[in-house]
C-alpha cells in the first residue's frame, strides 16, 4: 500500500528542473543590467544631493554670521584651503588635486555641525546650527570634500565648490580654480565623474 502511494506522487523530472534553471538564467541575465543601472543611477542622485545640501549648509553659515567657515578657530588670521568629511576614506588623487586633509584643512563636522572654532552663538551674528544632521561618506565609501580657496579673503577670482570622486574614486580636478576658468573636465579635456556642486 506503502509502496503505490510513493508511486502516485508526481514530482519534477530532470527535464522540468533544467528547463526552470535555464529561464532563471536568462531572467537574471536580462533583470541584473537594468537593476545595476537603477543602482548606479541612484548613488549618483544621492552624491549630488549631497553635494547640494553641503553647498547650502556653508551658504547657510555665511548668511548667519556674513563670514565663511574657513577658520580652525574663530581668531585664527590663515584660513585653511579645504574642507572635509570626517566619513569615508580619501579618494585618491585629493593630496595630488589640492584636497589635502594633513595640513591646512578642516572637518565640515567642526564647521556646520559642531561649532568646534567656537564661533560666537550670541548677538546679531551668530552660529545657529547644526547647519547639517550628519554627512556621510559619499556613496562610493570617499569623503566629500569642499575647496574654500574661493572663500578667503583676497581671492575673490576663485571658485569654490564642494565635490564627490564620482564612482571611480579619484579626484580629477584641481581645488585651485579661478572662476573664469573653472571646469569639470581633466587635463585631457575629457569630462570627469567628478560631482560638483560650485558655491561660487
Amino acid at each position: 500500500m506503502r509502496m503505490m502511494r510513493l508511486r502516485n506522487k508526481k514530482g519534477f523530472t530532470l527535464i522540468e528542473v533544467v528547463v526552470i534553471l535555464a529561464v532563471i538564467g536568462i531572467l537574471a541575465a536580462v533583470l541584473t543590467p537594468m537593476l545595476t543601472s537603477y543602482i548606479d543611477d541612484a548613488r549618483q542622485r544621492r552624491a549630488e544631493s549631497d553635494v547640494k545640501a553641503i553647498g547650502a549648509a556653508i551658504c547657510a553659515f555665511n548668511k548667519d554670521l556674513r563670514k565663511w567657515p574657513i577658520y580652525q578657530t574663530k581668531d585664527a588670521a590663515t584660513p585653511v584651503d579645504v574642507l572635509y568629511s570626517d566619513a569615508g576614506d580619501g579618494a585618491a588623487g585629493a593630496a595630488a588635486k589640492g584636497f589635502d586633509t594633513s595640513s591646512n584643512a578642516d572637518t565640515l563636522e567642526n564647521q556646520l555641525i559642531t561649532n568646534a572654532p567656537n564661533y560666537s552663538t550670541n548677538g546679531k551674528r551668530k552660529w545657529r546650527g547644526p547647519y547639517l544632521e550628519s554627512i556621510n561618506s559619499d556613496p562610493w565609501g570617499h569623503r566629500y570634500y569642499v575647496s574654500v580657496i574661493g572663500l578667503q579673503p583676497g581671492k575673490s577670482n576663485y571658485a569654490a565648490f564642494v565635490l564627490s570622486a564620482g564612482p571611480n574614486g579619484t579626484i580629477d580636478i584641481n581645488a585651485s580654480q579661478t572662476i573664469s576658468a573653472f571646469s569639470t573636465k581633466d587635463q585631457s579635456g575629457e569630462e570627469t565623474d567628478d560631482i560638483v556642486y560650485r558655491i561660487k
